[in-house]
């Protein structure tokens, strides 16, 4: 079962900035993440438990990535556009 942690919106009129941390099953999470047309054709850079994908920006999107803890099974996805 997941677990949301933390949903956020911020921003000003010129820039938008999402942030959305859960838990969930170690299994669900590698499920998504190769699923994901985001994170599923990169190659996450590795420190620690830690497994950071850097997101191909679309559209209006200039930012995005996804943080998986392996140790906590805590996502954070960082999304920033305008």
């Amino acid at each position: 079962m997941s677990k949301l942690v933390l949903a956020k919106k911020s921003g000003s009129r010129f820039t938008r900035e999402s942030q959305v941390r859960f838990v969930a099953p170690e299994e669900d999470i590698r499920k998504w993440l190769k699923s994901s047309l985001g994170t599923s054709q990169v190659t996450p850079k590795i420190d620690g438990s830690i497994e950071k994908y850097s997101i191909k920006p679309t559209n209006d999107v200039q930012f995005a990535e996804v943080i998986y803890d392996v140790q906590t099974n805590e996502v954070y996805i960082r999304v920033y556009w305008n």
